[in-house]
């Protein structure tokens, strides 16, 4: 998603939140540089106001320049890519850390490799007796399938968003083997950023939220903050991280990541920044139950909260009104971005109170209700009584 996409999605949910929380809110427009991108949020509730500035690590760019490039050449890399995941052994120890996100790697490959036997079985047919010669027919076969494989790739494939994962999986390989010389100045200039909001910013806090591969990206980004500044959090705003619907260990369990593994120990072994995990069992493009810090299997409750960080389970369906859960429970990218979107029903993790409520993240986020604990009535189905805050 663009920049200006973001944005505009912020608005649309933030009617949203307005409606769920019975809270007064506006966005301001968008602002700063292509680096810099961020907009400003006012909240107002019955007994409170935050202000806040959202502000992006801003990378649509380099997956945009990825996806304009050739396709055979995205192609033969995407092919890369899953050959050194099986080399590695990386694509097994998926299946062994959760078997749904080993399904989800997976599938586009599959998908693609049966679209290939359908286009050149097809025109293996089609050709079959047409010049008399087997080896003609044969090498016409296999040129005709190449196209028809080719335009089969962009559809349904592109309706299955194959080229998508493609991209995705060669970004995450050049990220693991830094290879991407602009992504890494990108993390830098975050961090910088990050330092500068928490030295010299009048935030009361500043929190880090990463998003699927996102969340790898933000505990780069603040472990490169802690080089810069290591008194980070403790000099100045207080620090937090929150990872949602987080993939940290597609990039941690590749045998190459030891850079990624020896950051994320940092960042969650440093006591001045509180970093908590949400997870949900509704999204499989995530590793549920699964500590991004071991690298190991949540086997119970006292494992999820006495972990560094602590990692937290909460119900997509608690979030969503009953009917739409129903109408996105087979749609896994819907779920898997309802982390990052406004909530139809109060529920105990929320995004946008997160980012424009009145709690101090840490407050919240080590509460067993979650936000429930801290609204009068937050528990309540109607949605027109005030969110009030309880003292």
């Amino acid at each position: 998603m663009s920049v200006s996409d973001h944005h505009r999605r912020f608005v649309r949910q933030l009617a949203i939140f307005k409606k769920t929380w019975a809270v007064a809110a506006s966005a301001s427009a968008l602002e700063g540089s292509t680096s810099n991108p961020n907009w400003n949020v006012t909240t107002e509730g019955p007994n409170w106001c935050t202000e806040a500035n959202v502000e992006l690590l801003a990378w649509d760019d380099l997956v945009n320049a990825d996806a304009k490039g050739s396709r055979i050449v995205r192609l033969l890399r995407a092919l890369n890519a899953y050959a050194n995941l099986i080399w590695t052994g990386t694509l097994l120890r998926y299946a062994m850390a959760n078997q749904r996100y080993f399904l989800f790697t997976i599938v586009p490959l599959v998908e693609a490799i049966l679209l290939g036997i359908l286009a050149w079985s097809a025109a293996l047919y089609f050709t079959h007796d047409l010049s008399g010669s087997a080896l003609v027919d044969y090498s016409l076969g296999t040129i005709a399938g190449l196209v028809l494989f080719i335009l089969l790739l962009e559809w349904p494939g592109r309706r299955w968003r194959i080229y998508q994962a493609f991209d995705d999986w060669i970004l995450s390989l050049d990220y693991i083997y830094a290879k991407r010389a602009a992504l890494e100045t990108r993390l830098d200039q975050f961090a910088k950023r990050i330092v500068s909001a928490a030295i010299h910013g009048t935030a009361d806090e500043i929190v880090i939220i990463g998003h699927s591969l996102g969340a790898t990206f933000a505990i780069d980004a603040v472990v490169r903050a802690l080089a810069i500044e290591p008194g980070l959090g403790r000099r100045g705003r207080s620090v937090c991280v929150v990872t949602v619907g987080a993939t940290i260990p597609k990039c941690a369990l590749h045998p190459h990541a030891s850079r990624l593994r020896n950051a994320i120990r940092t960042v969650a072994d440093e006591p001045s920044v509180h970093w908590v995990e949400y997870q949900s069992r509704a999204d499989p493009i995530s590793f549920y139950r699964f500590n991004p810090a071991t690298l190991r299997r949540i086997r119970g409750t006292d494992d999820e909260l006495a972990a560094r960080p602590p990692v937290r389970r909460v119900h997509i369906k608690d979030m969503l009104q009953p009917a739409t859960f129903a109408r996105y429970r087979l749609r896994v990218l819907r779920l898997h971005y309802q982390f990052v979107m406004a909530n139809e029903r109060r529920a105990s993790y929320d995004y946008f109170m997160m980012i424009c409520g009145p709690l101090l993240t840490k407050e919240w986020t080590t509460n067993p209700l979650g936000l429930l604990d801290f609204f009068a009535d937050a528990q309540s189905a109607v949605v027109s009584e005030s969110a009030e805050l309880l003292p």
